[in-house]
């Protein structure tokens, strides 16, 4: 069971990168096809000797740009397919947006109780519209209407729509996952996406991410050697040794045998 969940979170993140993928090829193409044929058609005004070839280049690029209205609908059906199966994506990692300034402020039993019966609506929710949206892909497979602009190409409505009790479903399965946490008493309220606690983990790791650099820094004030020490170096040279050793091994770098630091002006 535990394969199938890693296999079937893996499989829902890759299907949500393969439609963001998707959406931006297509867009690019797009764009790209309805911009390129004006390059050839100023090509062939600078260049007469060569203007019937690249007018016809360009003629052919600007049909392939008019016929290529199917581009619209495939990236809004992707869309669609993205936001449902986001849903059920963002509910599983806990990243959904909520407003629980009150709910934190209850005590840690009331706020069990608050986080359980929020759930249950959801979930009451989640299953409303997961079996009014089957039918109504229902009533859509018996009108067997065509998908616009994709209709030539034998697409129907319902083969889009269809994604909807899909999602709906997806998420009640995740909402079932969230309220058996709970009940077990794994999880207290139903994870929420904070701005303020994710602002300030960003901000102590560029903390932490500074604080190294500035000690990688310092270690670069010094120049390691491989050469053993003279012996007509100042006492000095002793501490600054034992230093450094220390700083190697709390930076991680224990094991470093042999090694001295050559401090050209102030020890030799």
């Amino acid at each position: 069971m535990t394969r199938f969940l890693r296999a079937w979170a893996h499989l829902e993140e890759g299907l949500v990168a393969f439609l963001l993928a998707l959406m931006t090829l297509v867009t690019f193409s797009y764009v790209m096809v309805n911009n390129l044929y004006t390059v050839f058609y100023d090509a062939a005004d600078l260049f007469p000797f060569a203007e019937t070839p690249l007018f016809a280049i360009g003629d052919f690029i600007i049909d392939l740009a008019q016929e290529m209205t199917w581009s619209i609908a495939l990236t809004k059906a992707c869309f669609a397919w993205l936001i449902f199966l986001g849903i059920a994506y963002i509910v599983r990692i806990g990243a959904n947006i909520g407003v629980d300034l009150l709910v934190r402020l209850l005590p840690e039993r009331l706020r069990r109780a608050v986080g359980i019966l929020t759930c249950l609506i959801c979930i009451a929710y989640t299953a409303l519209f997961a079996v009014s949206s089957y039918t109504w892909v229902q009533a859509l497979m018996r009108a067997r209407i065509g998908a616009e602009d994709l209709d030539q190409y034998g697409v129907l409505q319902w083969h889009i729509t269809i994604i909807v009790p899909i999602g709906f479903t997806l998420v009640l399965i995740r909402l079932i996952e969230v309220l058996v946490r709970m009940l077990r008493g794994k999880q207290i309220t139903m994870e929420l996406s904070n701005e303020s606690t994710d602002a300030l983990k960003l901000k102590e790791a560029e903390r932490f991410a500074q604080s190294r650099s500035s000690d990688i820094v310092s270690r670069k004030h010094f120049v390691l050697a491989r050469q053993p020490v003279a012996r007509n170096m100042r006492p000095g040279f002793d501490i600054a040794y034992d230093v450094m050793r220390k700083r190697e091994r709390a930076l991680g770098f224990p094991g470093i045998i042999d090694l001295r630091l050559h401090l050209r002006e102030s020890l030799l």
